[in-house]
């Protein structure tokens, strides 16, 4: 749990349900994911934790570098939907910083920070932070490893549709999600000191907005507890 800086929020709002259509199980009001949604990428919770704690990345670039992961091929390598390897030029378009000089820094923080590096058919993604395979293999992983399973489809619905600073909950509770419930194991006063919100009203209102192309609500509160929408993020 997150330390006594929170015991003063008022957890006085509620993130509300909007209409459900299906339930997902038996737990939490989410609708199943369509076949078509299913292309992953696989989070480390270490990777997460320790992009979280990088003091060389903005929270909008944080967000950015849990999209750049969605362009890896089987063996980490960056390559676009038709298969075309990322170069500089491509990843400033797909990540979409457009000011150059922000965009020169972030992407040399990429090499010096571990997270890219170049190989011999082009740029490769840390598996140590986020794999489609790797050393810990296709749904075989070690089990002291602890993965986040993102969907890539409506992630990417969520970064080009919305500033990627707003979708920074996402990868701030990841590390608090509890398997199969997807439950944040966090009060919504803990959420807004997470994630650096001024009170719970406005964390409230920022979580409302995000919702995937379904009209379905990434976040849900539901007797008290705070859900993720497990179309969107799985263990």
């Amino acid at each position: 749990m997150i330390e006594q800086q929170v015991c003063n929020v008022i957890e006085d709002d509620l993130i509300h349900e909007k209409d459900i259509q299906k339930v997902h199980n038996g737990i939490i009001p989410f609708r199943k994911l369509n076949r078509n949604d299913k292309p992953f990428t696989y989070y480390t919770i270490a990777g997460i934790k320790w992009i979280l704690d990088n003091p060389n990345f903005s929270n909008s670039e944080k967000v950015s570098l849990m999209y750049l992961a969605t362009f890896q091929d089987y063996n980490g390598k960056l390559v676009s939907g038709n298969r075309i390897a990322l170069d500089k030029k491509l990843i400033q378009q797909y990540i979409g910083i457009k000011h150059t000089s922000t965009f020169n820094r972030f992407y040399n923080n990429l090499f010096s920070q571990g997270i890219i590096a170049e190989g011999y058919q082009g740029l490769y993604f840390n598996n140590n932070i986020a794999l489609k395979r790797g050393e810990y293999g296709i749904g075989k992983h070690d089990g002291a490893i602890k993965l986040a399973k993102i969907f890539n489809k409506p992630l990417k619905y969520l970064y080009t549709n919305n500033a990627p600073k707003t979708l920074y909950p996402i990868l701030a509770l990841a590390p608090y999600i509890v398997p199969i419930e997807t439950r944040v194991d966090l009060s919504l006063a803990e959420v807004t000191f997470l994630c650096g919100y001024s009170n719970t009203r406005s964390c409230r209102r920022q979580l409302q907005l995000m919702e995937l192309e379904s009209g379905e609500i990434v976040f849900i509160k539901q007797d008290d507890e705070i859900y993720i929408n497990p179309n969107l993020v799985k263990f």
